[in-house]
């Protein structure tokens, strides 16, 4: 994280050296180098209020062993800090600040309270996850069409696997999702969305636009064998704290692809 929290405030301090040493004077409880002698610059987590390590105030001398970062950043520090913050495990697995985890689906959060109060977060934040899910994937999906995919994903409970939090949970449902149909849709006239528009007018062969102003996709021709045109979002990762996403779009008749668009996007934080 790029960002510490003092004992005697709230705010959310941007972490930079001059900003640390200024808030904590580099003194006790935040100084502990009998804590640890390498690293011995702490301070608390803005938004879970446990403890924190600096690392790297001075130098790139320390490499996290996970994500393989250097530079001044800190780090979550699981065990209570006499003086500064007693380590709450609760609030550091629902903190936005934890270190991210890649939305792959193969471990299973085995924390029940968690699970639930995100499986309410869902249920609870409907407009807010359709608003969201249309600014990222740049195109108008209905609120039932949406709803359809919602409640899918909570019968699934696909909110239990463990890179699922607070702040992902529109991209976890659209990754969990099949490939969606995206026919008939309107193209939003973002960045993104024109470079969409390009993809379908310069490449597809059976879909084009109804017109430049709504942008909606309807097929050139009736054919008998009814092309698909889809879109998918895969492939979610984080390098250096960075998080990119996959979105593939695709058209398909008689069993044969053709790849319209396939490109990386920055993803987003989508609080609820």
């Amino acid at each position: 994280m790029n960002v510490f929290g003092i004992l005697s405030s709230d705010d959310e301090e941007t972490l930079t050296e001059e900003n640390y040493c200024e808030k904590t004077n580099k003194d006790k409880p935040y100084y502990r180098p009998d804590i640890s002698p390498i690293s011995p610059y702490f301070a608390i987590c803005p938004r879970c209020k446990n403890p924190i390590q600096i690392i790297n105030l001075y130098k790139n001398t320390m490499e996290e062993n996970i994500t393989g970062r250097k530079g001044l950043h800190a780090k979550h520090y699981t065990q209570s800090i006499p003086g500064l913050a007693v380590f709450d495990s609760q609030s550091f697995n629902a903190c936005s600040l934890k270190a991210k985890v890649p939305l792959g689906y193969h471990k299973i959060r085995k924390n029940d309270i968690e699970n639930e109060r995100l499986k309410n977060l869902v249920d609870n934040n409907r407009p807010q996850i359709r608003n969201y899910i249309r600014e990222i994937v740049n195109i108008y999906f209905k609120n039932d069409v949406i709803d359809e995919w919602i409640d899918a994903y909570l019968n699934r409970r696909y909110y239990e696997y463990k890179g699922v939090d607070d702040r992902n949970l529109p991209y976890s449902i659209l990754v969990t999702h099949q490939a969606i149909n995206i026919y008939g849709q309107k193209i939003s006239n973002t960045d993104i969305g024109l470079e969409i528009r390009d993809a379908i007018i310069s490449k597809s062969k059976y879909f084009k636009l109804e017109t430049e102003e709504n942008g909606r996709i309807v097929q050139k021709e009736k054919n008998l064998c009814y092309p698909k045109i889809r879109l998918v979002l895969f492939g979610h990762k984080i390098i250096d704290e960075e998080e990119i996403i996959k979105l593939k779009m695709y058209e398909e008749i008689d069993g044969k692809e053709k790849v319209l668009m396939n490109i990386e996007l920055d993803v987003m934080d989508c609080p609820l």
